[in-house]
């Protein structure tokens, strides 16, 4: 489903397959906001009552990531070969994807719930990492926002946003309704994800002392190599951790140091480092 924009009115598009997803308008879906920011707020206003008598519950996300993949994937260039467009995917889900790609049905087992090895600590599936990964090489991160009052999963699809650079928010019983309290902690972190500052097609690498030995790191991303991470996307909450061992003795070294050196894109396409 997406929006095709003119200077006057949005209309709605429907895709009914889910299977082999395709854009049905690729070159108009995408709009510039200072442009049409009239136009984006109209919708915005509208979009909840576009579908507020629908009975249908199933959820197709991965068709969805599908068709936001291939919409941010780049345009063709005319003498062949694509420019790349890169940037980020939010995604807002409330119920387990039930529908085409990346389906999943519930695994919660209250009966595990004491065992040592409990299966739904993991992923169910590799076709959120998979996606996140052609993601993360078109520089392109997903973030995903649960809202949820029911299993949806998260073990399995937070893949998409952890190997992306992404980032994740969880609001577990979300209702405007009927609980009020749920709602003023994500109208202030959507606004805090929607105004903060933002990096893109960034890259970190780490070094430390000699005899220091980084062996694991921890966060959303994307090891390109033993010391380089790719980060699609990167913003001031961003935080990575890391492993370090000592390979080496230490007896004549009075200080270690780690640095750590990031370059980006800033959202108006300066190189920062």
């Amino acid at each position: 489903m997406g929006s095709v924009y003119d200077q006057k009115n949005v209309q709605m598009l429907e895709v009914g397959e889910v299977e082999d997803m395709f854009i049905p308008n690729p070159e108009d879906l995408l709009v510039n906001l200072d442009q049409s920011r009239n136009l984006v707020e109209d919708f915005l206003t509208t979009l909840p009552d576009a579908h507020a008598a629908s009975c249908h519950t199933q959820s197709a996300l991965g068709a969805a990531l599908h068709a936001a993949f291939k919409l941010m994937v780049g345009t063709e260039l005319p003498l062949g070969g694509m420019s790349p467009i890169g940037g980020r995917i939010t995604v807002m889900t409330t119920t387990l994807p039930t529908v085409g790609p990346g389906a999943l049905k519930p695994r919660e087992d209250p009966n595990q719930r004491a065992s040592k090895d409990i299966q739904n600590m993991g992923p169910a599936t590799d076709f959120y990492k998979k996606l996140a990964l052609d993601c993360s090489g078109q520089q392109i991160a997903v973030d995903l926002f649960a809202l949820n009052s029911q299993y949806v999963d998260l073990a399995t699809l937070s893949g998409v946003s952890k190997f992306s650079g992404g980032c994740i928010h969880h609001f577990p019983n979300f209702h405007v309704a009927r609980n009020p309290a749920s709602h003023a902690p994500f109208v202030s972190c959507l606004n805090r994800y929607i105004t903060r500052k933002i990096g893109f097609e960034a890259v970190m690498r780490i070094r430390a002392t000699r005899g220091l030995a980084i062996t694991n790191f921890h966060g959303s991303f994307f090891v390109r190599s033993t010391d380089l991470l790719s980060l699609p996307n990167i913003n001031p909450d961003a935080g990575f951790g890391m492993q370090v061992n000592i390979e080496e003795p230490l007896h004549n070294i009075r200080t270690a140091c780690f640095q750590a050196a990031l370059l980006y894109t800033s959202s108006k396409g300066s190189g920062y480092r």
